[in-house]
């Protein structure tokens, strides 16, 4: 799970109130960068993240206006390129990888390419579906 270091500018994305951007820092990322938060995140700091912006804890949420296109395919590439980091940290370490199976090894291949192809989904950059992680 990536630590939240601090969140700020939570506003909606949608009329619907069913996720919430924030300019988020984490442990380990030397900058701040949007981050959509979601209740059914697959990832654990993704619903923490939803449910303390909801509560305020990083201020009031803003309400929702129509985020321009090019601003939400920078942020959803964003998103991707920590999450490939993330990978990155794991496959780049030999004694850990060596310590791995073949059928793990190619679960987490699996993994790196559908964030790939993240951008290549029918509902990007505004309804993005992330891949599960093999180790969560």
């Amino acid at each position: 799970m990536l630590k939240l270091l601090s969140a700020r500018d939570p506003k909606w994305t949608s009329l619907e109130k069913t996720s919430i951007d924030v300019i988020a820092r984490f442990e380990g990322v030397d900058e701040d960068f949007p981050f959509t938060a979601t209740p059914w995140d697959e990832m654990e700091h993704g619903r923490d993240i939803f449910e303390r912006a909801k509560a305020g804890e990083f201020g009031t949420v803003a309400e929702w206006e129509d985020i321009p296109y090019d601003e939400k395919i920078q942020q959803a590439r964003h998103d991707r390129n920590v999450l490939l980091v993330e990978l990155d940290n794991i496959v780049n370490n030999p004694l850990r990888w060596a310590s791995y199976t073949e059928e793990y090894k190619a679960q987490l291949a699996t993994y790196r390419q559908e964030l790939l192809d993240v951008p290549d989904q029918e509902g990007f950059p505004y309804n993005v579906v992330w891949p599960q992680k093999p180790w969560e």
